[in-house]
């Protein structure tokens, strides 16, 4: 039996749950978003122009149609409400990451769900993606011994970096929560996957050293002199293109980017463009982990590295391949691996088909559980709380 499902934000990431054949298996009753320009484009993309109700207000939604499941892709600070009124009424939630923009709406959050033991999936996609799902396969089956160290690092691409740094909301932390746990939460979520276990102290270094403001530019890109020179230049021959519709993520994201000839440099943002995050689990295994906005082209992407007592698992997600290496003997296996054309390295259809399997099975908690999305959180906010204060953070701190 088909499912009713209604979504709350019809931006860029929305795509991700009704793309990828995942619409042929529900009935979306309703959309909301304050920008009709989001829905318009959403229906179009979808193929759905004139067959879905439209609402200016969640509320107004929830109280006109029937729903089975919602999928929340709001920005991060209009997570909580919409997620807990769903909770409450026993709807399946597809939550996008991070799951809030601060520790109380977190907090919040989960006590709702523990409350009425709400089915809640949070856009942690990278549990789904065939890299990270084969680097814990090979952690299981003892293939490099016991985890002492973790190594990893997201270099964001030009696309990606301008939509952090030009967007309406991202680029302020009281909205965003900052850009560790706006763009790197993912990378908090799966590395305390990998590692199982429990975080409990985090330090962290963090600045701005690239995306300074620049006296010397203009404002609007048009008006600069160096705009040929400038990898952030974006002509709208770039971000209207068609065939950025067929880019998982980022493309499709940029069609909803508000400014996207704004200078980067001084469209003003209050978030780092680079962190490095060292975390202890109560397992021994320390984790370091490193965010930066200044790299771009080939070196872009993220890179894993877990060191084994016996051995070292290593690879970049986006070449579609893992390595194992054996200390002992020095030989490395290589695994190459089946990904499809959906988005976060063939994630997003897997992502989506759990929402749907949840909706039919009222029983199915998910791997990404919002308890996930909390210990996520903790750590980003621990991660830049460390920054201000300039001292070790105790988890305990900010979990009690």
């Amino acid at each position: 039996m088909r499912k009713k499902v209604a979504l709350v934000g019809t931006g860029g990431r929305s795509g991700s749950y009704t793309r990828y054949g995942a619409k042929e298996q529900m009935d979306i009753v309703g959309i909301a978003d304050i920008s009709a320009d989001n829905r318009t484009l959403f229906l179009g993309l979808n193929d759905l122009v004139g067959k879905v109700p439209e609402f200016d207000s969640w509320r107004e939604m929830y109280d006109s149609v029937e729903i089975d499941g919602v999928v929340i892709c709001t920005p991060n600070h209009q997570h909580t409400e919409p997620a807990v009124e769903a909770m409450k009424r026993g709807w399946v939630v597809a939550l996008e990451k991070p799951i809030a923009e601060n520790a109380k709406n977190c907090i919040e959050l989960l006590n709702v769900q523990k409350e009425f033991d709400a089915q809640v999936l949070v856009g942690f996609v990278l549990r789904s993606s065939p890299f990270y799902k084969k680097a814990k396969e090979l952690i299981a089956s003892g293939a490099i011994g016991d985890i002492v160290t973790v190594q990893a690092d997201e270099i964001p691409v030009v696309t990606t970096t301008s939509i952090m740094f030009r967007s309406d909301w991202r680029r302020n932390k009281k909205t965003s929560g900052g850009s560790l746990l706006e763009k790197s939460c993912h990378d908090m979520d799966i590395l305390t996957w990998l590692v199982d276990a429990n975080p409990i102290t985090v330090n962290s270094f963090a600045g701005v050293r690239t995306f300074k403001p620049n006296p010397d530019l203009p404002d609007r890109c048009d008006e600069c002199a160096i705009k040929e020179a400038c990898s952030y230049y974006l002509p709208p021959e770039i971000y209207d293109h068609p065939d950025q519709i067929n880019k998982a993520n980022d493309g499709l994201l940029y069609k909803f980017t508000r400014d996207n000839s704004a200078c980067i440099y001084n469209k003003g943002h209050d978030v780092f463009d680079y962190q490095s995050v060292q975390v202890e689990y109560d397992n021994g295994v320390v984790v370091s982990f490193v965010m930066d906005f200044a790299g771009g082209g080939k070196i872009s992407g993220r890179h894993l590295k877990i060191i084994g007592t016996t051995g070292t698992i290593y690879g970049r997600m986006e070449d579609n391949e893992i390595h194992l290496h054996d200390k002992f003997s020095d030989e490395v296996e290589t695994f190459k691996l089946e990904v499809d054309d959906s988005g976060h390295g063939g994630a997003d259809r897997a992502h989506a088909d759990i929402f749907i399997e949840m909706m039919n099975d009222g029983k199915i908690q998910p791997s990404a559980t919002l308890e996930a999305g909390f210990i996520s959180g903790m750590l980003c906010f621990a991660a830049d709380k460390s920054v201000e204060e300039k001292r070790r953070v105790d988890l305990a701190e900010l979990i009690k």
